[in-house]
């Protein structure tokens, strides 16, 4: 489950944080307000092509972070070990965090 999700230097978002209730999350907001921007920096922690063009202007480069807690679970076990394969080490605390940056 996403605890937190940082963004910075992401078009018209100099530096954001959101932390998602465990219950329901609604995002809202005047038009241009941001909210697609939002969903974009997930899209980018899930892997999706990155833009230059993304960039802020005047920043060097984007930063999405995400930091994810691993509940009980087959699904949750094989991150686990996969990230402790990769890695060498367990996850810290049951959570992950996930980085991407975007470079201009």
């Amino acid at each position: 489950m996403l605890e937190q999700l940082t963004i910075r230097g992401l078009a018209l978002i100099e530096s954001a944080t959101v932390a998602p209730s465990t219950a329901l999350t609604v995002i809202s907001g005047e038009t241009g307000g941001g909210k697609s921007l939002v969903i974009g920096a997930l899209r980018l922690l899930r892997g999706e092509k990155a833009r230059a063009s993304s960039v802020r202007k005047g920043a060097k480069a984007a930063t999405v972070d995400g930091v994810f807690a691993l509940e009980a679970g087959e699904r949750s076990n094989l991150v686990r070990d996969l990230y402790a394969e990769v890695l060498g080490v367990p996850p810290e605390d049951d959570r992950i965090v996930v980085s991407r940056i975007v470079e201009e």
